[in-house]
């Protein structure tokens, strides 16, 4: 069995070398034998160039022969010639190493990300976390692989680090031979670039991490004033200007953390320059003694200026960014530590068990909860039972705890107090994939897939879809889309959403039917409906639940609603007040006890006269 390539382990810069190693091993080998070459290079260039000089200086004297230059010459070009090689070979290992790395660390990423609990996709502060692993391309629908970015970044810090270090190794080499003072001057060089430059990636990472909750409103903001699901609304009500005012205060903070911090690392960064510039000017200057008494040659004095020149590169340029990146990179290495930490739910990723055994009773007893960090009791002491082939309803206010227990019934959170039983078994003792066949749900914010309009559909039943035996025409029927496919350009096979060329899109009631289809064409006993017509009007709204009724006859059904013109449809209703089941009957019966169900459904029955 191959080892995950984010295991769970205590993170160090070590991993950036460790999972490129795993990913694409000889590509990173071979750049790392690049990153050695350049490395020795502005030492072999000093040594080839001091001797060219010196032979060719020789020659035009008379000294020695002109055939003597021949050696140097080839010595020189085949330096300079290995440079380019490496280059080239370096750039072509590098975009290789990325196109694998985009395909295994980033489907690493999502896998993660998949099998998290549910609790840590609704926690603003875990959400934030997960937005500074895996980046834009995983949270917020962008197309740059932020993660990507950072994970080469950090091996790319510690490539040019590495390469920085030994170039002022080999160069010291050079100057403790013919000018010792000068490698002192060097090594004390490197002190104060080395601090301003952790400060720096430290800063920079930092300003990145205090913005992430104004960077989150900014991407919502933008969506609303931009979005065309929004330009209704934004044209009949003009609320562009008011949510513009607040898009601009978040945008300003945003962006002023990380202006102030980049303002700050300029200051440093030119500090840094004119620090390593002088040196260079006082290095050169004091040499000009020494040549002049002949302790260093000519063309030794042009190589070591050339390599002074390489060599305050190296410490200001290389050195200044890639410890720079480096603290950054510590710190995004932290949080991919913490992110793999983060608790999973086991079988997460499983497909629903095929052939789903039938349920015949669901039973909550004594069930109390409250959300992870939450000390809110959202549902108090909850007692009721589902039996087989009956529709039910849920209604009450706003945080009543309707979708908390669909939230619970599903499995998303296995924190509660009291059982929940489903045949005489606990719900927790049931594996991932035997929840997911039990149940059909169609959530309130149910998804829109870019994909065809057979595929939107079939995936509601991925074992018959991998099979090829999803009754999707028989769904369409069901749902009334029949009339809307036989416009399509392609049928069942057009392509849905405008990510695709000629891609067509379909209104939201539309959208609501295929979700609805979706749900139909499920193997599971049970139908769940958590207030996916809540965009619709109270008389449309009422129509589809009749349809529902229609095509989900024979199996157990719950939905949930704000509005109870579509309670009659249901068996059984179930009133929740306050985290409690307050009342429970039929439609009938509750309004004859004339409580809370008979007060709401009053307050309600003109919009559905």
């Amino acid at each position: 069995m191959k080892k995950p390539i984010l295991p769970h382990k205590k993170y160090t810069l070590l991993d950036y070398l460790r999972i490129l190693f795993r990913i694409s091993p000889g590509m990173l080998i071979t750049i790392m034998a690049e990153g050695i070459y350049l490395s020795l290079e502005p030492t072999l260039m000093a040594y080839s160039t001091a001797a060219f000089v010196d032979t060719a200086t020789a020659a035009f004297r008379g000294t020695v022969e002109w055939s003597s230059i021949l050696g140097p010459i080839l010595f020189l070009v085949a330096v300079i010639a290995s440079n380019w090689t490496f280059r080239e070979i370096f750039q072509f290992c590098w975009i290789r190493m990325r196109l694998r790395v985009t395909d295994q660390y980033i489907t690493a990423l999502c896998e993660k990300k998949a099998r998290l609990e549910y609790k840590h996709i609704e926690n603003a502060e875990s959400w934030d976390l997960i937005k500074r692993v895996c980046g834009g391309e995983l949270a917020a629908g962008a197309t740059k692989y932020e993660a990507l970015e950072k994970m080469i970044d950090g091996y790319h810090s510690i490539h040019l680090l590495v390469i920085a270090i030994t170039r002022v190794l080999g160069l010291l080499s050079v100057f403790v031979a013919y000018a010792w003072w000068t490698a002192i001057v060097v090594v004390g060089l490197t002190i104060p670039i080395t601090w301003l430059s952790a400060k720096n990636g430290k800063r920079s990472y930092g300003a990145e991490k205090d913005s992430q909750t104004d960077i989150r409103r900014v991407e919502y903001l933008g969506e609303v004033l931009r979005g065309r699901d929004y330009a209704t609304e934004r044209s009949l009500f003009g609320y562009s200007e008011r949510l513009g005012e607040k898009f601009a205060k978040h945008r300003q903070v945003a962006i002023s953390n990380r202006t102030g911090a980049s303002f700050k690392n300029m200051l440093s960064s030119n500090f840094a320059a004119l620090f390593s510039l002088t040196i260079w000017f006082v290095v050169a200057i004091s040499l000009l003694p020494s040549v002049a008494g002949g302790v260093v040659t000519l063309g030794m004095y042009i190589a070591m200026i050339t390599s002074v020149t390489d060599l305050v590169h190296s410490v200001e340029m290389r050195l200044f960014y890639a410890v720079s990146n480096l603290t950054g990179s510590r710190e995004y290495i932290k949080d991919l530590e913490a992110f793999v930490a983060l608790s999973e739910t086991p079988d997460a990723t499983a497909a629903p068990q095929a052939g789903c055994r039938e349920i015949r009773e669901i039973e909550f007893r004594g069930v109390r909860f409250a959300y992870p960090g939450t000390e809110s009791v959202i549902l108090d002491g909850v007692d009721l039972k589902i039996k087989e082939g009956v529709r039910y309803a849920f209604v009450g206010a706003n945080g009543a705890g309707k979708s908390t227990i669909i939230k619970l019934l599903t499995g998303l959170y296995p924190e509660y107090e009291g059982e929940i039983f489903i045949n005489g078994k606990e719900l927790r003792d049931y594996t991932a994939s035997e929840q997911k066949a039990m149940f059909a749900l169609v959530h309130q914010d149910f998804a829109r897939y870019a994909i065809s309009m057979e595929d939107n559909i079939a995936i509601g039943n991925v074992n018959a879809m991998e099979a090829g035996t999803v009754r999707v025409s028989e769904a369409v029927e069901a749902v009334g889309l029949d009339s809307e496919v036989a416009k399509l350009p392609e049928g069942l096979a057009t392509e849905l959403g405008k990510l695709h060329e000629g891609g067509h899109d379909l209104s939201g009631g539309q959208w609501q039917r295929v979700a609805i289809a979706r749900a139909t064409v499920s193997d599971a006993p049970v139908v769940i409906l958590d207030e996916p017509t809540a965009a619709l009007d109270p008389l449309a709204e009422s129509a589809l639940y009749a349809e529902f009724g229609r095509i989900s006859r024979g199996k157990t059904s719950v939905f949930i609603s704000h509005r109870l013109g579509s309670t009659k449809l249901a068996d059984v209703i179930y009133v929740l007040d306050k985290g409690k089941i307050a009342e429970v009957g039929s439609h009938d019966e509750l309004m004859s006890a004339g409580g809370l169900y008979a007060d709401m459904y009053e307050a309600q029955k003109e919009w559905y006269v």
